[in-house]
């Protein structure tokens, strides 16, 4: 007990205490003290028929706990010296014959709590250095996320204005192209085009992870027919995609509130990656329905699926799917994320089923907007006009 007591007080580096964790030390040794005291300098061993040494056991326990090496070989140093000044000096003392008998017993109770709280302690420090090294390493991840957030944020800003730019030169020169009838060069330039769509698409995409992780993702919420959205987002795919079929059906009951274009860019999101990871001769299929106050879209597809371990992990930011036996397909891994983060906005669920080899469904939903039944009406009504 000594050689530990010296070792931790002269080599160990001192902690730094707050006033009120000097106080509970003062409460706990007090505790302690007094504890020693009766069971070594009195006649009482037993409280309730339960002996004293038991409740010596809490305030040691307490202090290896609550502070560290230094503070616990103190507690065991004055425990041993109020017990064997109290076997050599309080009313419990021996007779001389029976002193070394006594004195072996208290020495072995002694070395047993020394060794048992001596390992406490040391766990109780691994356990301390972990956290502070979790910690850390949190920190450390933290910074680094925020340089990422921070990095795609500044890069989106700044491709933003010329890939715009180069957007307008090529429009003009396909223009212009065609004009002179120089038709091979204008389908070159109407290409580059197209992959410039992508680019600028991307670019948005980036933006808007860059707001929504910052909270800036602006929503412009008002109650619109989310049926009439969906339909008018799925022709629009259409007309860019000819060759494949898109099959629609079902309808909604309900408006909801919320923000259209965003809703619209996850149907967008959600029927393009069904377009993308299923075969070209494979049709898609948009059911619309209403499900216990929300009106839930969904969009199915006969692909490549996706096993349920990584059914979570897909709505990560830059998560994709690793199989290094599958053909490689575009993307960053940012649809999803982003698509997950809207509708949740919105107060509602984007959920997958999916198995490998069986293609996936995706669908989210959304609650029902509260509105008065002549608006209602008034939006059936405008709702009809635009499907005539």
């Amino acid at each position: 007990i000594i050689t530990p007591l010296i070792l931790t007080w002269v080599f160990q580096k001192k902690g730094v205490h707050t006033r009120m964790q000097r106080a509970e030390a003062v409460l706990a040794f007090a505790i302690l003290i007094f504890l020693d005291y009766v069971l070594f300098w009195t006649s009482s061993t037993q409280v309730a028929h339960i002996s004293l040494v038991y409740f010596i056991l809490v305030p040691l326990m307490w202090i290896s706990l609550r502070f560290g090496a230094r503070y616990t070989t103190l507690s065991l140093f004055i425990t041993a010296l109020i017990a064997f000044g109290g076997l050599l000096w309080g009313r419990m003392t021996p007779p001389s014959d029976m002193l070394g008998l006594r004195l072996f017993q208290d020495e072995t109770f002694i070395d047993i709590i020394a060794v048992l709280f001596f390992i406490l302690v040391a766990i109780e420090e691994e356990r301390k250095t972990a956290l502070r090294n979790l910690k850390s390493h949190i920190v450390k991840l933290e910074e680094a996320v925020g340089m990422r957030d921070d990095f795609i944020s500044i890069a989106s800003h700044e491709l933003k204005t010329p890939v715009t730019t180069l957007k307008i030169y090529s429009q003009t020169m396909e223009r212009e192209l065609s004009q002179k009838g120089q038709e091979t060069l204008a389908g070159q330039v109407s290409k580059m085009d197209a992959q410039l769509d992508k680019l600028i698409s991307l670019v948005e995409d980036l933006l808007n992870v860059s707001r929504s992780r910052l909270g800036k993702l602006e929503f412009r919420k008002e109650i619109f027919d989310l049926e009439h959205c969906i339909r008018e987002t799925v022709a629009d795919i259409r007309s860019t995609t000819p060759q494949r079929t898109i099959e629609i059906d079902g309808e909604l009951s309900h408006p909801v509130y919320g923000d259209r274009d965003r809703i619209a860019q996850v149907a967008v999101n959600l029927v393009n990656n069904a377009l993308k990871y299923s075969p070209k001769t494979s049709p898609v299929f948009v059911r619309l329905s209403d499900e216990d106050g929300f009106v839930k879209v969904s969009v199915r597809d006969f692909g490549i699926g996706i096993d349920e371990e990584h059914h979570q992990k897909i709505f990560e930011l830059f998560y994709r799917v690793p199989d290094a036996g599958e053909k490689t397909y575009p993307g960053f891994g940012i649809g999803l994320h982003l698509s997950n983060n809207i509708v949740k906005r919105h107060g509602g669920k984007l959920h997958v089923k999916s198995r490998k080899g069986e293609g996936s469904e995706f669908s989210f939903t959304l609650p029902f907007a509260h509105v008065r039944r002549d608006e209602r009406s008034r939006a059936k009504l405008q709702k009809n006009k635009l499907t005539s």
